[in-house]
């Protein structure tokens, strides 16, 4: 006897379930595995709406049937989303290389796309909410361990990946960076950016039970000193002011507490951090650090692209086969280091225009849930969430996170569970949508 659609349709939906869960855990040290339980999630979500729209009759109406099959859910980003994905189909005829634009096309915009609406979608009640935020503790757990072990041995545990000597831009003697199983520093930096402000907020999650508490105050400090420890001064002033922001949501008495934690962090931490911080003067005021030199250089390149394709751009994923005939440097040429010029770059200022739309949908929308539901505990994830993806934003301005395979899904992925927690947080407030 078969199993009924009902069934089916539940069966499928737990086995995406357990897909996600895989995908947040391995994202941190496996490019490969990430990709084959997305791929995993996909195909399973594919087949789920065969079966629950064929249940439905809709493919007796042909073409407009089959749309309707594969709609993706209603969230506040899908108009926006959609339109993003129209400007990269844009982008991509008028690209410089079609056959890298269309990669860039199905195997990054069309991905980020999926990962969104397929978290959205399935994670769809309290349980299932609460069952992957435990799973992205467990994740914290362990690349925060793998972390520090890195930075007493030398080398993490997972991957056996070696500590990232920083031998230039320098203000001190060579000294190591923390990368965890990342491949590089600013990576895990741009993983703790959104995990901090998460940890933190169920750190102070009031109903939450004395033991669990203790443990994710534990566990925020240890990411914390990750955080110090890869040395990133853009992802540390961008820590800070996500941090700020969090105290003002959460509590202005919380910011204080913040502000004294920042400043105990920053003296007590080793020579290297606090000169690397300390230089940060020069690189606002003096502009003669090496580090934030070759940046300008880079966002001049970049400028320079945009005025030659003011409205879709170069294409998608063609900015290294453009930026070299934009050279200004012998070095540089490649990653402008900035995620906005390099979305003007690739898909016009009316591309950034649209994900600028994006960004703001989901904050306000996610703002104004907040102001609606009274459950601490989707109060607690909200915020955490937003000031996680704040974060991550800020220090895209001068990194390459969006852009970076497994950052860049993460923050998708975070985005959906953005919406996924805000539609199930005013479900159950009984608040129409």
């Amino acid at each position: 006897m078969g199993i009924r659609p009902g069934k089916a349709e539940a069966a499928l939906d737990g086995a995406i379930e357990v897909s996600l869960w895989a995908m947040i855990f391995v994202l941190p040290f496996s490019i490969s595995l990430l990709e084959a339980f997305f791929l995993i999630a996909l195909a399973l979500w594919v087949i789920k709406r065969f079966i629950v729209y064929h249940q439905a009759g809709h493919f007796k109406k042909g073409m407009a049937g089959l749309i309707s099959a594969f709609a993706p859910i209603k969230t506040e980003l899908r108009l926006p989303l959609l339109v993003f994905v129209f400007m990269g189909f844009l982008s991509t005829l008028t690209s410089v290389s079609l056959i890298l634009s269309l990669k860039g096309f199905f195997f990054k915009l069309m991905e980020w796309l999926l990962i969104y609406f397929i978290v959205a979608e399935t994670i769809n009640d309290r349980k299932k909410l609460n069952n992957l935020l435990v799973v992205i503790v467990v994740s914290m757990i362990l690349i925060a361990v793998d972390a520090l072990f890195q930075s007493v041995t030398g080398v993490d545990f997972i991957r056996h990946h070696g500590a990232f000597i920083q031998t230039k831009p320098i203000v001190v003697d060579a000294f190591n960076r923390i990368s965890g199983p990342f491949k590089n520093p600013n990576d895990l930096a741009a993983w703790l950016l959104v995990m901090v402000p998460l940890a933190l907020s169920l750190a102070c999650f009031k109903k939450g039970r004395r033991p669990a508490k203790i443990g994710m105050w534990v566990l925020t400090c240890a990411l914390v000193a990750c955080l110090v420890l890869t040395y990133s001064r853009g992802a540390q002033i961008a820590a800070i002011v996500s941090l700020a922001i969090f105290g003002i949501l959460k509590d202005r008495r919380f910011l204080v507490f913040i502000i004294v934690i920042l400043l105990a962090l920053f003296f007590i931490s080793s020579r290297p951090a606090r000169e690397r911080m300390g230089s940060l003067t020069n690189s606002i005021v003096k502009m003669d650090d090496v580090s934030m030199s070759f940046r300008i250089i880079l966002w001049r390149e970049a400028a320079a692209i945009i005025k030659d394709y003011p409205v879709l751009g170069c294409g998608l994923n063609t900015y290294t086969v453009t930026a070299p005939r934009y050279q200004l440097d012998r070095e540089t040429g490649y990653y402008p280091h900035n995620c906005y010029l390099q979305m003007a770059a690739e898909m016009g200022i009316a591309g950034l225009a649209v994900f600028i739309w994006i960004i703001i949908s989901i904050f306000k929308n996610s703002l104004s849930a907040l102001k609606k539901i009274d459950d601490s505990f989707y109060k607690t994830i909200l915020l955490g969430l937003m000031i996680g993806l704040s974060g991550f934003l800020a220090h895209s301005f001068i990194d390459t996170d969006i852009y970076a395979l497994q950052v860049g899904n993460l923050m998708w992925f975070v985005m959906g569970l953005i919406s996924a927690a805000r539609r199930i947080a005013l479900a159950d407030a009984g608040i129409r949508l």
